[in-house]
């Protein structure tokens, strides 16, 4: 079954399957240019603190290996562990 999310006018279909992945770029400051993302492969357990798609920050701690669906358009530097073993999906 699909569901729907986005932010403003345009909106995302999420199915079961990702169309794309690519590694996330963390940043403080910007969102990441290749997001917004539905989900995150996450490749080493640890906290990550990312922008929820309705822009509300959010530090999720202990997260696990495997895949986070959570849409996000930013995942921050600051507070986020082992950011290079990050896979965005879209």
């Amino acid at each position: 079954m699909s569901q729907a999310f986005g932010a403003g006018p345009a909106t995302t279909w999420v199915t079961d399957t990702a169309q794309d992945a690519i590694a996330v770029t963390a940043s403080d400051s910007t969102a990441d240019p290749n997001g917004p993302f539905w989900g995150i492969y996450v490749g080493a357990a640890g906290n990550i603190t990312l922008q929820t798609l309705n822009g509300r920050t959010v530090l999720l701690t202990a997260v696990p290996l495997g895949i986070l669906r959570v849409g996000c358009s930013r995942v921050w530097s600051t507070g986020t562990a082992a950011a290079s073993t990050l896979i965005g999906l879209k």
